[in-house]
């Protein structure tokens, strides 16, 4: 009897809602084990930090995208991670090949959405622009660099 080969896995980063949340359950639905990142780790916990959110609740968890990925029988890894806490998205990236042994795709799919996100250049200061750069940019750099050689 030959052992069946593993399943593929893939990470998405900002999978708890959205484009994200499609792009998971999109890969289960493949046939592929989803390790899942986000901030919202619980329904509720989610708040709306752009410039006109004014913290809002916004709906969608990491426990709901990996419930709709299991529902499909595919696993599911939550793990909690944050675009501004680059030690997060590199044990992210860790505990995934720790727990599947493999990864064969990344989708950075989470970006920075907190203040500076939606105003015109003019009004965009400094901090906010090196806000951006670091989450939508580094952030990605970082899980790349993490994970690179094992792919």
């Amino acid at each position: 009897m030959t052992a069946s080969a593993p399943r593929p896995t893939v990470l998405v980063t900002g999978a708890s809602r959205g484009i994200g949340k499609a792009t998971a359950i999109a890969f289960a639905e493949a046939g592929y084990d989803v390790a899942i990142t986000a901030r919202t780790l619980r329904a509720g916990e989610g708040r709306d930090d752009s410039d006109s959110g004014n913290g809002q609740p916004i709906p969608g968890s990491l426990e709901e995208t990996g419930a709709a990925i299991q529902a499909l029988g595919a696993r599911a890894l939550l793990v909690a991670a944050d675009l501004f806490h680059h030690e997060s998205l590199g044990q992210a990236v860790a505990t995934t090949l720790q727990e599947f042994g493999h990864l064969d795709v990344i989708v950075n799919n989470a970006v920075d959405t907190g203040p500076g996100s939606m105003v015109l250049m003019e009004d965009l200061t400094v901090e906010q622009l090196h806000s951006k750069l670091t989450g939508n940019v580094t952030s990605q750099f970082v899980v790349i660099k993490a994970a690179l050689s094992s792919m």
